[in-house]
């Protein structure tokens, strides 16, 4: 929807106004609900696409989201679109060749963690797919928010790599060590928010040993409360 509506535009079209007041119409219907998820998310894959996979510029205008947890949802859609841009004929200049931090190096503090959650695929495919290679990756970044990010990012591709299957989750996030959480909750929320069933998430936790369970649903609920409108919504 919102691609559409910004298609054949340039950046210097778009007023901020234009920005903050796109996605009223779903955020009136229900804040933070699933649609205006969607919408704001929607706005960070816009702007990369209009502004030619210019990153920086793409973020600098997520800023004109008055509402910050619009602007993180946009911020995060940029950082998507940039991944996605590696596996189409249009790549962005701010992919990681010979350095797997870029260009999270390069984003303004703030930006780095959603930069980190959105890098995993990018870093799993830097080290060949090798998923153990990937996670100390990420457990050697500099700070524990960051080392997180990019363990929930990992775990969004163990949910694509498991084909969604529960039982999977369980066997390749072992492989997370000290990240297991992280990878948790990073693999349930792509998990039921992909295969749309808010029941997998139970369904890890689960088949963890008695030990781990508290962990997994120490994430599942943190996964819920950061997306409680696409939880809620698959689940009535």
């Amino acid at each position: 929807m919102v691609e559409e509506a910004l298609r054949g535009k340039s950046t210097s079209d778009i007023t901020p106004e234009t920005l903050r007041t796109m996605c009223d119409g779903v955020k009136s219907a229900g804040e933070m609900s699933f649609a205006h998820f969607s919408c704001v998310h929607g706005m960070g894959h816009a702007l990369m696409l209009v502004s030619y996979n210019d990153l920086p510029n793409a973020l600098l205008r997520c800023d004109d989201l008055a509402n910050g947890w619009e602007a993180a949802q946009c911020v995060n859609g940029a950082f998507m679109q940039n991944m996605f841009s590696k596996y189409n004929d249009h790549a962005s200049n701010y992919l990681p060749k010979d350095d797997l931090h870029f260009p999270c190096s390069i984003a303004r503090e703030k930006d780095q963690k959603a930069c980190y959650q959105v890098q995993g695929k990018l870093i799993l495919d830097g080290l060949g797919g090798d998923l153990a290679k990937s996670f100390a990756f990420c457990a050697g970044l500099s700070t524990q928010t960051l080392r997180s990010a990019c363990g929930n990012g990992l775990g969004a591709a163990v949910s694509n790599r498991s084909a969604y299957v529960p039982a999977q989750v369980v066997k390749l996030c072992a492989l997370a060590g000290i990240l297991e959480e992280d990878c948790l909750y990073g693999a349930m929320t792509d998990l039921e928010g992909v295969a749309g069933d808010a029941s997998l998430g139970e369904k890890v936790c689960a088949l963890l040993p008695l030990e781990k369970n508290t962990t997994c649903e120490r994430a599942l609920l943190q996964s819920h409360k950061d997306f409680p409108g696409s939880i809620k919504e698959r689940a009535n």
